[in-house]
Formats: C-alpha cells, sequence, structure tokens
C-alpha cells in the first residue's frame, strides 16, 4: 500500500506555516554555537602573544594591545552568543506555540463537526 506523503506526514501541514521561523532559530542556535567555538581560538592567540613577550620576541606594549584585544573579542563573542541563544529560544519556543494553538484549533474544529452523540 503506497500512502502519498503527505498521509504519512499529517502533522507537517502545520509545521510547514512556520518554517521560516524554525530556520531563524536553528540558523541563531548555529551562530550561538559558532560563537561558543571562536572563543577558545582567541584564548589561543592571547595565549601566544603572552608566550611570544616572554621569550622577547615581541615588545611588551604589543603584547598588551594583543591581550586588549583578544578580551575585547572574548566580550564581544559573549556577548554576541548571548544574543543568539536569546533569539533562537525565541523563534523556535514562538514557533512552536503556534504549531500548538493551530493543533488546538483544528482538534475543536474537528470535534465540533462529532454528532452530540460522540
Amino acid at each position: 500500500m503506497h500512502e502519498p506523503p503527505a498521509a504519512r506526514l499529517p502533522l507537517f501541514s502545520f509545521v510547514r506555516p512556520h518554517a521560516p521561523r524554525i530556520a531563524l532559530g536553528v540558523l541563531a542556535g548555529l551562530g550561538a554555537s559558532a560563537c561558543y567555538f571562536a572563543a577558545p581560538l582567541v584564548i589561543r592567540f592571547a595565549v601566544a602573544a603572552v608566550e611570544a613577550a616572554m621569550s622577547g620576541a615581541a615588545a611588551r606594549d604589543v603584547v598588551l594591545d594583543a591581550l586588549w584585544g583578544a578580551s575585547g573579542l572574548l566580550v564581544a563573542f559573549a556577548l554576541a552568543r548571548a544574543l543568539f541563544n536569546y533569539y533562537a529560544r525565541w523563534w523556535a519556543i514562538g514557533a512552536s506555540r503556534s504549531i500548538e494553538r493551530d493543533l488546538r484549533n483544528a482538534l475543536f474544529a474537528r470535534l465540533t463537526t462529532l454528532p452530540p452523540a460522540y
């Protein structure tokens, strides 16, 4: 028995109208992950700058500038990650609540068409 794809996935018709918000939530989640994984790279850069200063390969003021830049980048990545997490949750939870509302309304509409003896 071959069923059409829509019959196999009846809930997809409720999810489809909210796909852009779900996609935005996923993209924001990926942005948060990118910020999370960028922080160790910045720390590695700062440690390399300190090692260069200790070996005498770099001047002290150059190392201080590198450390200030690295700390600024860490703060920027932390703020960006917080914003990405906020919007990822906002879009995902908003979409899920809308889908839930649509399902509840469809169920109610179906129940109102049934005979009273049901």
